[in-house]
C-alpha cells in the first residue's frame, strides 16, 4: 500500500485538485483501490467530493487525538473519503499537548489494508496538522505553482521534509509537480526551466484550466465532468508518472 501525502504550505498550490484528480485517475484507469484522506480544516477536498459538514467523529479527530481507528469513510466516485470539518482545527492546539499524537495517523495506516494507495491532503501551513499528514505518508507529493511564490517556497518544503524524516525515516519525496503552468508567459516558461534543472522527479507540467472550477463547483473530478478534456489528459499522464516512480521504488 503506497501512502502518500500532497504537501506545500504554499497557498494555491493546488494539493487538493491533485489528490482528487490523480486519486480519481488512479482509480478508474488503473484499477486502484484509492482511500482519499482531508486533513486540512478547509475541507477544500471533502466539499469538491460532495461531502460537506461532516461529523468529526468521521474525520481523523479521533484517530490523532485519542489513537481510535481509522472511521468508516464516505464512498466517492469509486473512491473512498475519510473527510475533513473545521473542527478538526482544534488539533493544532491539542497534538503539543498530548506526546506521540502526531505519529497517531501513521500508526492508523499501519493497521489498514484493502487499499493500493492512500493519498493524503494536507492544509496550507507549518502546523500540526500538516505534520500529521506528512508524517503518516511514506512519499510526499509536492505540487509547485509555476511562479515566484512556488519556486520561493521550495527550500522550506524540503527542510519540513527533512524534519518530518525524524519521526518518519523512510520518507522521501516521490514526486515534485508543477501546477498552474501558463505557458505563455515568459516567467513561467523560465521558472518551469529552473525547476527542471533542480527537480527529480518531477512531473509533466499542470495547466491552470478554467474547466477545474467548474468541476469543482459540480462536486466532480475533471475524469467524470470533463472526459477526454485537455485537463483530463493532464490529469491521467500525471498518474501514469507517479505510478511510474511507485513501480521504480518497488523494483528496487
Amino acid at each position: 500500500m503506497h501512502r502518500l501525502t500532497a504537501f506545500n504550505y504554499v497557498g494555491g498550490a493546488g494539493k487538493s485538485y491533485v489528490v482528487r484528480e490523480v486519486g480519481y485517475a488512479l482509480s478508474r484507469h488503473h484499477g486502484k483501490k484509492v482511500l482519499l484522506i482531508d486533513t486540512d480544516p478547509q475541507s477544500t477536498l471533502s466539499e469538491s467530493l460532495g461531502v460537506v459538514d461532516a461529523p468529526l467523529e468521521r474525520t481523523v479527530y479521533n484517530v490523532a487525538h485519542r489513537e481510535a481507528p481509522l472511521p468508516e469513510p464516505f464512498e466517492v466516485h469509486g473512491m473512498h473519503l475519510i473527510p475533513s470539518s473545521i473542527e478538526i482545527a482544534e488539533l493544532e492546539a491539542v497534538l503539543p499537548g498530548n506526546p506521540g499524537g502526531i505519529v497517531n495517523l501513521r500508526l492508523a495506516l499501519d493497521d489498514l489494508s484493502g487499499y493500493d494507495v492512500v493519498l493524503i491532503d494536507s492544509g496550507p501551513s507549518l502546523g500540526q496538522l500538516s505534520a500529521l499528514a506528512c508524517i503518516a505518508a511514506d512519499r510526499l507529493v509536492v505540487p509547485i505553482p509555476v511562479n515566484w511564490k512556488g519556486i520561493k517556497g521550495l527550500p522550506t518544503v524540503n527542510a519540513m521534509a527533512r524534519k518530518y524524516r525524524k519521526l518518519a525515516p523512510a520518507l522521501e519525496v516521490g514526486l515534485y509537480v508543477p501546477t498552474v503552468y501558463d505557458s505563455r508567459t515568459q516567467h513561467a516558461r523560465s521558472v518551469l526551466e529552473a525547476l527542471q534543472e533542480q527537480l527529480s522527479p518531477l512531473a509533466s507540467p499542470m495547466a491552470y484550466r478554467p474547466v477545474v472550477n467548474d468541476a469543482q463547483a459540480a462536486a466532480e473530478p475533471i475524469g467524470l465532468f470533463a472526459p477526454g478534456s485537455p485537463a483530463d489528459h493532464e490529469i491521467r499522464r500525471t498518474a501514469r508518472e507517479l505510478l511510474s516512480v511507485l513501480e521504480g521504488e518497488r523494483a528496487r
